[in-house]
């Protein structure tokens, strides 16, 4: 465990004053006094000798907290007690040396029953102080292994668009290879294009216009499967507002409607992006084809919906109305 002495150390400066005016109060309310060896050293004086009774004092606070660091939660405690045994008499003795040198001749008894209590607060004090610290770095670590996890959980779920976008995309390049079309050219590039942007940029997050930019790629895409106008009317109200999303967070949504829509005879993909400062909303329609959809299971759709709960718990509403004729997927952000 790393090891942090600062927040112990003005701990026990706290603790030490506390006891020593907790101890002399009846001296403070009735001026009767309480022992030559009653602490706050009323004999003491100067700046030496409560140095060194600070720091005979720390020591009791520091030998238990080095040695649970040392040696908890192993199963060494009989070498974590013989230290304890044998440094804490130790100092004790040291202490006792210096009061004799600085008091004149103390009887041991006298001095153990002057020391004994403060000595045992110092003691319990190093316990709990590294308790403490020990308890709030397990948290830590607990905290930055749910954020490790989570990060390889988004990965793995961005890795399964790829195969899942490339193998639908490919299927439209075949059928254009195969009847000779002209665009099957113009159609490996723009996958190519796309399968960069997928492969090579890592962020968490892309920009909103980054994001719809690559989105207009892949629906130019798919335009060449079809003659005459555009398969997708897509409103978008692109304000300056400064929004970040996920990467490939709206083409599962552009793609499950390709896949499973109805577009022909006048049928189309309808979408509406609407951003504002505090939030975005993704609206996808489209007509339901003979074909089940993707929205239970799938890896789009499925596939949104984590990324949403890791990326945006608690701010976001990601709701998808399966009818008998029609498909509807809404999507709302909120900026934070």
């Amino acid at each position: 465990m790393r090891k942090n002495l600062i927040w112990p150390g003005v701990g026990f400066l706290i603790l030490y004053y506390l006891l020593r005016v907790a101890y002399r109060l009846p001296v403070l309310i009735h001026h009767s006094g309480i022992g030559r060896y009653g602490w706050l050293h009323g004999s003491l004086y100067g700046v030496l000798p409560r140095l060194i009774d600070l720091g005979i004092g720390f020591a009791f606070v520091l030998i238990p907290y080095l040695v649970l660091s040392d040696y908890y939660p192993t199963r060494k405690w009989g070498r974590a007690i013989l230290l304890l045994l044998v440094m804490l008499p130790t100092v004790y003795g040291i202490g006792f040396w210096w009061s004799t040198h600085h008091f004149g001749r103390i009887r041991l008894r006298d001095h153990f029953n002057a020391y004994i209590f403060f000595y045992g607060v110092y003691v319990l004090y190093g316990a709990i102080a590294f308790f403490i610290q020990y308890t709030r770095q397990k948290e830590r670590e607990q905290q930055e292994l749910l954020l490790l996890n989570q990060q390889a959980e988004l990965s793995f779920l961005r890795s399964q668009i790829n195969p899942h976008f490339l193998f639908n995309n490919l299927n439209t390049i075949y059928t254009l290879v195969y009847y000779k079309n002209e665009q099957a050219l113009p159609a490996i590039a723009g996958l190519s294009d796309i399968l960069r942007f997928m492969l090579y940029d890592s962020s968490e997050f892309v920009s909103l216009e980054k994001e719809l930019a690559y989105l207009e790629k892949y629906i130019d895409l798919q335009r060449l499967r079809f003659e005459g106008d555009s398969p997708v009317k897509m409103e978008c109200s692109r304000e300056t507002h400064q929004w970040q999303v996920p990467p490939l967070l709206f083409l599962p949504i552009i793609e499950n409607a390709f896949k499973h829509g109805v577009i022909d005879n006048g049928n189309k993909i309808f979408v509406r992006l609407d951003v504002g400062p505090d939030q975005l909303s993704f609206y996808c329609y489209n007509r339901r084809g003979d074909r089940s959809t993707d929205g239970t299971g799938g890896v789009g759709l499925g596939n949104i919906r984590r990324r949403l709960a890791l990326l945006y718990p608690g701010r976001h509403s990601f709701r998808v109305d399966e009818g008998k004729e029609d498909f509807t997927v809404n999507l709302q952000l909120q900026h934070g």
